[in-house]
């Protein structure tokens, strides 16, 4: 066949599907000369981004939300946009030019970049995680990254991964020197459960009507978001021992 570099596609250099409907379909394109165009059914629409970007485009991922475009950069970087093109949220400086051999959304709340033998997990403010994927001789483990609504898959030759945010919920009991009403409902069935006699104080300090009601339902609700079934049990055993406490529970 003959050479398509005339041909307007030839002047791509990403692509990324949004649809916010069955029936609305938008596909992004990312040009040589540094802008996005949005094609619907309605048109194309050039975004002009030459002089917010400055920069090719060689990589996008819409976000589940569709709020959301992580775009990556051939000069680095990684900029995030609003679907609408009108906000910016996150320029972060990657320190290499080398494309990522994939990007995808983590559920809502960060990027997951993967180059050979890493992973590297953005979130919303610049903070990052870096995750290793080597054999025991240094050759870097296929990986093949599937975004979800909730979460990412990693998926390698040996196991099925997942990485998510941590629940809130979670996080609320577990967080170091919290005195959220959970946290102090789980320390006191630990301290029970070490056959502590003053293990109830915690409890006594909760109001019956408030408190307590929200610790013993933050238990159940860390449970419904934790993976290990021996740190479910003991979430669900908290709630139980808070429940017993409770004068009236609905």
């Amino acid at each position: 066949s003959n050479s398509n570099n005339s041909s307007p596609l030839s002047k791509v250099t990403a692509m990324a599907v949004m649809q916010a409907a069955e029936t609305d379909v938008r596909v992004l394109l990312a040009t040589r000369t540094g802008t996005v165009l949005v094609c619907s059914s309605s048109g194309v629409s050039d975004q002009q981004l030459q002089d917010k970007i400055q920069a090719r485009i060689t990589r996008m991922a819409v976000a589940p939300n569709r709020r959301f475009v992580a775009c990556y950069r051939d000069d680095g970087w990684l900029t995030v946009l609003s679907t609408n093109f009108e906000s910016r949220v996150l320029d972060f400086d990657l320190n290499t030019k080398t494309p990522p051999l994939d990007m995808v959304w983590c559920g809502e709340d960060s990027i997951v970049m993967h180059w050979r033998g890493f992973l590297l997990n953005i979130g919303p403010y610049g903070d990052y995680l870096r995750y290793r994927y080597k054999q025991k001789d240094g050759s870097p483990i296929p990986i093949k990254l599937v975004s979800e609504f909730d979460c990412c898959r990693i998926l390698t030759p040996d196991a099925v991964e997942m990485l998510q945010r941590v629940p809130e919920a979670i996080e609320t009991v577990r967080r170091i020197g919290s005195t959220d009403p959970a946290a102090m409902l789980y320390d006191a069935m630990e301290r029970f459960e070490a056959g502590d006699p003053g293990a109830d104080e915690n409890i006594r300090g909760l109001d019956d009507d408030t408190g307590l009601v929200e610790a013993v339902r933050s238990c159940v609700e860390a449970a419904l978001g934790e993976v290990d079934p021996a740190d479910q049990k003991n979430l669900l055993k908290a709630a139980a021992y808070g429940k017993n406490f409770c004068t009236s529970f609905d």
